[in-house]
């Protein structure tokens, strides 16, 4: 991503303006990859409201609003069907229109699929990949080349700290990328994990395993949400189980959501209390451009089926529900064993 942006940068180079990433957020940090490199990252909004989908309309405004700049430029937008954190499944048709719009602007198109293959078994992933790909003769000729996918195979077979994972794009773009623009910060990484994936990629074990993990994947979102909206006094709207991914969303308690600080005060006394660590809906810090945080806190459901119930327990046991009142600081402590 970060190489990718360093190209599109030298691509562009003579144009003043500042360059301008858009995203869906809540979002992976792609601040944290971009800004270093000039550009600035601005969000279309995926409300709870509507489930986390993203909205065309939405997405509509904000490219407007960065239109109407003189001093500012779409240079890349972000698709990410398979959405980290809210685990949403974009409808294939807001990716083509996302493709167009991005390119009908001669900006760059990175689709970030983390998450491809993580999903539930009874969902069928969109492939941004292949949408962009049946769209591409149609695009602007400019447009053809200023694309890439990134796929890391670490999120579906939980190895992310071999750091490999895939690239696709334009056999010209491919080349500057991997001979030039990587080479200084991957030249010989992961070789002997490299040959050890493409065994295992190889392997019918490999499917078995990512068809087993989406059975399990569906029956936790299950578990959870029947504990949080039949044990912890959750309304159904305020817990968002999704489709793909390894996470889920739920909002924080109603009194915590009142506060400026509530999801950060949410999750130090539920640290503080039970031993159980909910992430933001935004990486900490929030965004920049992000005014109000999200008060929703995201859970990661990739460890064991029991452990998960008995985070849950502990949550239940230490009085913690939807409708709890907001902790006094003195009352933290933290729970041993």
């Amino acid at each position: 991503m970060f190489d990718f942006g360093r190209l599109l940068r030298d691509q562009d180079e003579g144009d003043r303006r500042t360059p301008v990433v858009v995203a869906a957020g809540p979002s992976w940090d792609y601040q944290g990859v971009y800004e270093a490199l000039g550009y600035r990252v601005r969000y279309h909004q995926l409300r709870p409201e509507r489930g986390f989908a993203p909205s065309d309309d939405d997405l509509d405004v904000l490219l407007a609003e960065v239109d109407a700049r003189p001093d500012e430029r779409l240079a890349l937008m972000v698709v990410n069907a398979q959405h980290n954190p809210t685990a949403v499944n974009w409808d294939p048709q807001f990716v083509a229109s996302s493709i167009r719009k991005a390119a009908g602007r001669g900006a760059g198109i990175l689709v970030d699929d983390a998450y491809y293959a993580v999903h539930d078994d009874e969902v069928v992933p969109t492939s941004a990949l292949a949408v962009l790909l049946e769209q591409l003769a149609d695009l602007p000729a400019s447009a053809r080349q200023r694309w890439l996918m990134v796929r890391s195979l670490g999120k579906q077979f939980h190895c992310n700290g071999w750091g490999i994972g895939a690239m696709v794009a334009d056999p010209q773009t491919l080349d500057l990328l991997v001979n030039r623009y990587c080479l200084h910060n991957c030249l010989m990484y992961g070789g002997g994990y490299q040959p050890a994936m493409a065994r295992w990629l190889a392997d019918p074990a490999s499917g078995e395993f990512l068809a087993r993990q989406r059975v399990t994947y569906r029956q936790r979102r299950t578990v959870i949400g029947e504990f949080l909206t039949g044990r912890l006094g959750y309304p159904t709207e305020a817990v968002h189980l999704g489709e793909c991914s390894s996470y889920l969303m739920l909002s924080v308690p109603r009194e915590y959501a009142l506060l400026p600080d509530g999801v950060e005060r949410f999750r130090w006394d539920c640290f503080a209390a039970t031993g159980v660590l909910l992430a933001p809906a935004w990486p900490w810090p929030y965004p920049a451009s992000v005014d109000t945080p999200l008060p929703y806190v995201r859970m990661f459901i990739g460890p064991e089926t029991e452990l998960i119930r008995t985070a849950l327990t502990r949550l239940e046991s230490a009085g913690f529900h939807h409708d709890m009142p907001v902790r006094r600081p003195e009352s933290r402590s933290v729970p041993m064993g």
